[in-house]
């Protein structure tokens, strides 16, 4: 069987079109002079055909909404898209979520506080999202961010496909690293960074007091299981809105525990950056990254599986190089 070869276009020192074609240890290099003189002829007619158009403005290029992510839903018929827009007023980039579907077109799907990294359900009725609005309940700022910069937090919120009110998965201050729904769609896997006791919580404020940390805690994730359905409920039978408030001060630092119903699959001396179930559920598969987002040590980016129930990783990856 022949060497496969890949074959790539560029222009040489001597302005003719050349193809590179490599393959296992040889490279050639092929002139296309047909090519070269189509290109030239090409070029030229170019600017007649194009309309005039002005040069774009700075003011133009920094207002550009960018798309970050964009997911198709199980059917394919729909998508969802992550934007970056720059909020001057607020002195920062607006990150929403957009809906897109054949009947109707682009339509907003939420515009409060920072919402990311969508992810459909396998049978497409729920987007899931990471976001740092306030919770129902909780008093909010203009951009709806909790207005308490303690209570800030990126969770796991969902919101159904068909339109509605999104709902979290959790009230815990939990950032959430990587997420990923269960096969069968009953559940979602996420990782966040293992919390403290209380009183580790106590102990760490004693010896740090106020002084301000520039480099991060170096603790681990845990890679946790929660079903959606019993969270949904519970966050439906929140208190009505100024009760949950009043009942705690504006300057209490919410408690950082697990969700009740949440399963804890592993434990990770690293951050968990991705997550991927098997499509039979029973393995997950998890990549991890330094704690500390700097690359400093390959061994902090690896790849580990773990069964579904729960158990010891096992890595299966062994990086020696960056």
């Amino acid at each position: 069987m022949p060497p496969q070869k890949n074959i790539h276009l560029h222009v040489s020192f001597d302005g003719r079109l050349c193809a590179r074609a490599s393959a296992r240890g040889y490279i050639a290099v092929m002139h296309l002079k047909h090519i070269a003189i189509q290109l030239s002829v090409s070029l030229c007619i170019l600017p007649a055909v194009l309309p005039a158009q002005s040069a774009i403005t700075l003011d133009e290029f920094l207002n550009t909404t960018e798309i970050t992510q964009a997911r198709l839903s199980p059917d394919g018929l729909s998508a969802v898209i992550a934007t970056e827009s720059p909020d001057w007023k607020g002195s920062i980039f607006r990150h929403d979520l957009w809906l897109w579907t054949a009947q109707a077109g682009l339509r907003p799907l939420t515009h409060s506080g920072s919402e990311e990294n969508p992810q459909w359900s396998p049978d497409g009725k729920w987007i899931a999202f990471v976001t740092d609005r306030a919770l129902p309940g909780e008093p909010a700022g203009a951009g709806g961010e909790p207005e308490n910069e303690k209570a800030k937090a990126g969770r796991l919120w969902l919101i159904p496909a068909s339109g509605g009110e999104a709902l979290p998965l959790y009230r815990e201050k939990l950032d959430v690293h990587a997420f990923a729904w269960s096969p069968d769609g009953s559940a979602l896997y996420y990782s966040v960074q293992a919390p403290l006791t209380q009183s580790e919580q106590d102990a760490q404020k004693e010896a740090w007091k106020d002084v301000i940390r520039w480099r991060e805690q170096l603790r681990g994730d845990l890679l946790l299981k929660q079903s959606y359905a019993p969270a949904l409920a519970r966050a439906l039978a929140v208190e009505p809105p100024g009760k949950t408030a009043a009942a705690k001060p504006a300057t209490a630092e919410p408690a950082t525990t697990l969700p009740p119903d949440a399963a804890t699959i592993a434990k990770s001396s690293l951050t968990i950056e991705e997550i991927a179930p098997s499509p039979d559920g029973k393995t997950l598969a998890f990549r991890t990254g330094p704690v500390h987002h700097r690359t400093e040590n390959p061994a902090d980016s690896e790849i580990f599986v773990v069964s579904s129930a729960g158990g010891e990783a096992r890595q299966i990856t062994h990086n020696e190089a960056l």
